[in-house]
Formats: C-alpha cells, structure tokens, sequence
C-alpha cells in the first residue's frame, strides 16, 4: 500500500469474529492496495476465543491496530467504533469492511477517487463478486421497495463485464465495504447496533437518504466475497427474518407497516417458508424460523408496550 507522509485521509476497519485467517488475507489485499492517501488501519475483534485473537496478534504484527471488543456487540458496532476513531483523529473517511472479501487492485483509490468529486453523496460502495473466480458479479448496490421492506441486488449473477462503466446512484449500498464520509455521519448518525447484525445496512441508508444525501456503487471497485461466514445458516434466517420486520417497525409509518405486515404475513412468509425455509432446514425448523421472525417482534412489541419504534429504542451513535 502506497501512502504519503500526510494526515491519513482513510481509517480502514476490518471486523473480525472467529475469522482470524479471513481477517489476514482481507488485510493483506488491503495493504496491496495502491492509493495516493494516507490510510490508517484497525481491525475490530467482536470478543472471538482466546486462541482466534491470539492468532490475529501474531498475524497482524505491527501493521494494523487491533482492538478488542469485551463482548460480541455485532457488526454496526464494530463499524461505529472505528467511525468514532476516525472523527476524532480528524481523518474524513473511514472504509467498513467484511472480513471474508479480498480486494481487487486499485479499489479503495478508485472509491476514494469519486466519493471526494461526489458533493452530494455520503457514501459509495464496491461490487461484490464471487471469490472464487471474480467474475460473476454477487451484488452492485441494491434497489429498495420500502412497502414489502425488500431489497434486490442491482445485476447479481451476471459477468462483471456487463457492469455498467460510470458510478450510479442505488437506495442502498451493502456495509461489506463501503467508504463513508464523516461529515455525513455527522448529520446520519452511525448504523443502528439494535439490529446486532443484517440489515442494519438497509436502516441507515434510508435515514442517508431521508436527510437527502445520495448513495453510490463505483463498479470499477471490486471485492471478492465468500460470504455468509460469520454466522451459522439458521441464525442468519433468524437475524434476516426477524430485522426485517423491525425495520419497518423503525422506519415506515403507519400505512405503509399495515400494507407491509398483510403482505409479509399472507404473501412473502408463507411463500419463503414452502419454498426455502422447509426443503433447506426441514418442515419444523423451517416453521420455527418462519414464526419466530413474528413472535420475536410481538414480544419486543408487549415489552415496550407500543409497535412502532421510537427513537429512544434505537441505539443510534452520534458520530
């Protein structure tokens, strides 16, 4: 990694969970990246095993600096923690990165590159395409249909080749690895940490674009993703099913929630249950997952004594 003598214009952040030897090759193709700027790096340890953050000392050396979370606070922690980092040392933009991705050469430069000419943008984020080979694109930004409280990702499954060359504006942009602006932060706040993990992502960036900023994919950034590593198959359902009804509960006003909830109730759950939940985790897992994303909201519901979400519900740093 090229850098200059100057004040680090990027804190990087690479959070780590019982990933030591993911989080060491996501270092290492961070350090290969050539950049004209200053990039100060930290790798955040979400509270792994004694033996996974002895291993990701050693590995790390002197290069990066590791902290240690006490306990497991999840991903927007983790990546609020380094926002934070970066304010007070004055650096402008902090990187959020997935430990299980490699980066493509150039990539940060290249995202650094237009987030600084984009005036009215806070963040923009890389492609994400297969680890394997880098050529199947994974996902470039994702379009949001509020009401169903659904993304999809922008030309997920075709070569990268057919990726449009100029950056462009997407509803939001996947926290895998995204560069972000610190006065925009400054006005958004943080990731909401109440989700511990998925879709905390998608929460911000309907709050980025409420207070009118625009979010971007730079196609020409790449990182290769494996993906789905950091938690087992039925907690990440779990985690989906159950944030996804939250942030709606969080987000959406009381029309859209009532269209939401007789659509994910009599349409989407049924559906996603009969077709991937039963044939992937079997006919009770499968229901369990289904009911649980409902259950745990009605509880979460009873307990505050109130449906919709408040601000003060919300764990929402200022930055």
């Amino acid at each position: 990694m090229k850098a200059d003598n100057s004040k680090p214009r990027v804190l990087a952040v690479i959070v780590n969970y019982e990933g030591a030897q993911m989080t060491l090759a996501a270092l290492e193709s961070l350090l290969e990246q050539s950049i004209s700027a200053e990039i100060r790096i930290v790798v955040i340890d979400n509270a792994s095993s004694d033996a996974d953050a002895q291993a990701l000392n050693v590995g790390v050396g002197g290069r990066a600096s590791v902290v240690r979370f006490e306990t497991n606070r999840g991903y927007a922690a983790a990546c609020n923690a380094a926002s934070q980092l970066a304010a007070e040392a004055g650096i402008p933009y902090v990187l959020w990165l997935n430990n299980d991705l490699l980066l493509e050469s150039g990539s940060i430069e290249t995202m650094l590159v237009r987030l600084e000419a984009a005036q009215g943008a806070a963040a923009v984020g890389a492609v994400t395409v297969d680890f394997e080979t880098g050529a199947r694109v994974l996902g470039a930004g994702m379009d949001l249909s509020f009401w169903r409280g659904e993304v999809r990702h922008r030309h997920a499954g075709v070569a990268v080749a057919q990726l449009p060359e100029a950056p462009y504006q997407v509803d939001v942009v996947l926290a895998t690895c995204v560069l972000v602006k610190i006065s925009a932060l400054r006005v958004i706040g943080g990731m909401d940490e109440s989700y511990f993990m998925y879709a905390e992502d998608v929460d911000w960036a309907i709050r980025a674009r409420q207070a009118g900023f625009g979010l971007e994919i730079v196609p020409a950034a790449r990182a290769r993703h494996a993906g789905a590593r950091s938690s087992s198959p039925q907690a990440q359902v779990r985690l989906i099913l159950r944030n996804r009804v939250r942030m709606m509960r969080a987000r959406a006003g009381p029309a859209t929630q009532a269209a939401f909830i007789a659509y994910f109730v009599l349409g989407k759950l049924p559906a996603y249950t009969v077709a991937r939940l039963v044939p992937r985790f079997g006919l009770r897992a499968g229901l369990g997952l289904a009911m649980e994303s409902l259950s745990w909201n009605v509880r979460d519901a009873l307990r505050r004594r109130r449906w919709r979400l408040r601000a003060t519900d919300q764990v929402i740093p200022r930055i």
